[in-house]
């Protein structure tokens, strides 16, 4: 339930974000526009980048990906899993690492926007990583928003989240005593 009212409240601002733009007369540049080609590499490149830090277990590696200014935001997919700003950025990380025998993100399809110096991505994902010496593969989606600063793509948000267990397909909630839910 929380997921889907995250969705909805993400789907929400974007939607306001335009209608606002037109109420105010924002120009096209401004507005939520598909990005050149360029960009959209490059944006894509920071996952790619993002995904081989993780790999290499460089936790300053996958620090570098993120702003400083303003405040990064990641939300995982655990209840605790909420984490501003570098420092408990590199906690998380550090976590993670911890808790596998190595762990790797390959991205699926993918969707980029843009809004002036801002890009938006979703994205499906697996996350393939070794925790108790057994393989395990998580599939997963992400949204998250970059920012471009001099000529770099840096992360300022970050939501990674895995498809409710419990819901069939074609429906919107998982059913009562399926689940977690």
């Amino acid at each position: 339930m929380l997921r889907a009212i995250i969705i909805i409240m993400l789907a929400g601002m974007m939607v306001l974000h335009c209608a606002s733009g037109i109420a105010q007369g924002v120009g096209k540049e401004e507005m939520i526009t598909r990005p050149d080609k360029g960009t959209e590499i490059a944006v894509m490149q920071v996952l790619d980048d993002y995904s081989q830090a993780f790999e290499a277990r460089d936790a300053d590696a996958v620090l570098a990906l993120y702003a400083s200014d303003p405040s990064p935001v990641v939300i995982g997919t655990g209840e605790d899993e909420k984490r501003i700003g570098k420092k408990e950025l590199k906690a998380q990380i550090e976590r993670d690492f911890a808790q596998t025998g190595t762990m790797v993100w390959e991205w699926g399809w993918h969707r980029v926007s843009m809004a002036g110096p801002v890009a938006l991505v979703a994205a499906d994902f697996v996350a393939r990583a070794i925790i108790d010496k057994e393989d395990k593969v998580y599939p997963g989606r992400l949204t998250a928003a970059l920012e471009k600063q001099g000529d770099k793509w840096l992360i300022v948000q970050w939501h990674a989240s895995m498809p409710a267990g419990g819901q069939a397909p074609g429906e919107s909630f998982p059913r009562k005593g399926k689940g977690r839910y």
